[in-house]
């Protein structure tokens, strides 16, 4: 079951839309803090009034400061978002692209990334196909599986095929910082 459906999720999507393209870091942040909240709002209402809570730490660092990330997603605006987010956390990070699965393991071949954040929905295959054909070709990369849902069913699928992680797309900027610098230090 997705997080956000219908209504929610166009308006999470145009959200994301125009953080994107923000180039004021004020008014990203503050529709990073919408999107965030519409995610907390839904999450609350689906797991029947428990709250949602967000950690008032700083991004963590992670030991890798020169770290190589291919992300890969198909829509531009979601992966400019993602872009921007985890280069708050590393600005030295090296940052490529893809926008679909042949793409991904084109890239993954040719810069052999640290690490992979990859959508489980890809136009042209399988983001859970995808991890075991970029483990084919790129053995020592870590790959952290994108889904817009946060279900321990996706996470255990994404562990089942390889990935050394799982994102929920409608978690807060930190758990992705988290999630990043976890993948990242364990390797």
């Amino acid at each position: 079951m997705s997080i956000m459906q219908g209504e929610s999720k166009a308006r999470w999507l145009d959200l994301c839309e125009q953080a994107a393209v923000e180039q004021d870091p004020a008014k990203l942040l503050e529709l990073v803090q919408k999107i965030n909240e519409m995610a907390a709002e839904k999450r609350r209402s689906l797991e029947q009034g428990t709250p949602v809570t967000a950690s008032d730490r700083a991004f963590p660092r992670t030991k890798s400061a020169n770290s190589r990330i291919l992300l890969v997603d198909d829509s531009a605006t979601v992966r400019g978002l993602i872009k921007t987010l985890i280069a708050q956390q590393n600005p030295a990070w090296e940052i490529a692209e893809a926008g679909n699965g042949q793409e991904a393991l084109e890239k993954a071949l040719t810069l052999q990334p640290d690490l992979v954040l990859l959508d489980l929905n890809l136009p042209d295959i399988s983001g859970l196909d995808a991890v075991l054909k970029i483990r084919q070709v790129s053995p020592a990369t870590k790959i952290i599986i994108c889904s817009l849902s946060d279900t321990g069913h996706i996470a255990a699928m994404a562990q089942h095929v390889g990935a050394d992680g799982h994102f929920a797309k409608t978690s807060s900027p930190e758990d992705l910082h988290k999630t990043i610098a976890a993948v990242l230090d364990h390797r």
